[in-house]
């Protein structure tokens, strides 16, 4: 009988040691994280753990919430839509003044857990709807300070989001309770109206088209200028319109010249932060050249992008 409870004991133990509890991927993610040298992260900081340094940066009367979300990219795709996702480690506070300053660190994926030492993916400063990418760690300080702003990025303005609200922890807290995010589940999504067209771009006034240049240029439908793409593009959807939750339609307009290239392009509807994805994919189309009379000509068109509420 001691010999049945001493075999039963260690099957329980092994089982119990091989079932690790969900939250342990986010356990040690967060942990490495905390304790990865701010230098690792980026050369041009100090050898400080990259916790004890991002609470100088912000402050200490900032609180700071540390959680696994998803990057915002699959790897490993598959044809059914299971491959993996990339896992970061996502690091949340809000400062004294009302802005919000998020920094996503990979750390792996959610199927293989934990690869390698974790990186610096991208981070956002956002204040009243204006996002401010954070491109270095480094950049941190002094965006905050207001000194060394880029000047060749411009502040994205968004339409006011009602933003969820945060529980602040203590620096060097992480969240506890919370399940972790895989798949569609990763946010719970509400639709976004689109913001009313802008008025078509003006057109340069130095040299103004000639009468047979401006009959050059033909308009076509979208299912025709679709029916003639040799090469569609997909965009990426921004993860900074994935933290503010954006999604839906994006309209751009787009010239195509004699040989089939985009050579213009611009986005008529859709949510700002999704627009300039929109039109990279639009310039990376490819089309048959559109011919009158055996000659070939521009045409005009519109391309319509959906930016959907889950990778």
């Amino acid at each position: 009988m001691n010999l049945f409870i001493a075999v039963t004991t260690l099957i329980a133990l092994s089982m119990f040691l091989n079932n690790e509890p969900p939250q342990s991927l986010e356990k040690q993610a967060v942990s490495d994280t905390q304790r990865t040298l701010a230098s690792d992260l980026d050369a041009e900081l100090p050898r400080l753990p990259f916790t004890d340094w991002f609470g100088k940066v912000i402050g200490p009367g900032a609180g700071v919430v540390w959680q696994l979300s998803e990057c915002g990219e699959q790897v490993d795709a598959t044809a059914n839509g299971d491959g993996d996702t990339q896992a970061c480690v996502e690091v949340n506070s809000i400062l004294s003044d009302g802005r919000k300053v998020v920094v996503m660190i990979a750390v792996g994926t959610f199927k293989k857990g934990v690869t390698g030492p974790p990186t610096f993916r991208f981070g956002v400063i956002e204040r009243k709807g204006k996002l401010r990418p954070i491109r270095r760690l480094s950049d941190l300080e002094k965006l905050l300070s207001g000194q060394g702003e880029p000047a060749k990025i411009p502040a994205v303005k968004l339409p006011e989001v009602n933003m969820p609200g945060v529980m602040l922890a203590p620096n060097n807290a992480y969240s506890t309770g919370t399940p972790l995010l895989t798949g569609d589940d990763f946010v719970q999504l509400s639709p976004i109206e689109d913001p009313p067209p802008e008025p078509p771009p003006d057109r340069p006034q130095s040299s103004p088209p000639s009468l047979n240049q401006s009959q050059s240029i033909q308009q076509v439908v979208e299912k025709v200028l679709e029916g003639n793409a040799i090469t569609r593009v997909e965009p990426t959807y921004p993860p900074a319109a994935r933290i503010m939750k954006a999604f839906g339609t994006v309209m751009v307009q787009i010239t195509i010249s004699e040989t089939g290239s985009v050579i213009d392009a611009k986005a008529i509807s859709g949510h700002k932060a999704l627009r300039p994805a929109a039109v990279e994919a639009a310039y990376k189309w490819v089309f048959k050249p559109t011919t009158v009379n055996g000659e070939p000509i521009k045409v005009q068109g519109v391309l319509t992008f959906n930016f959907r509420s889950s990778p």
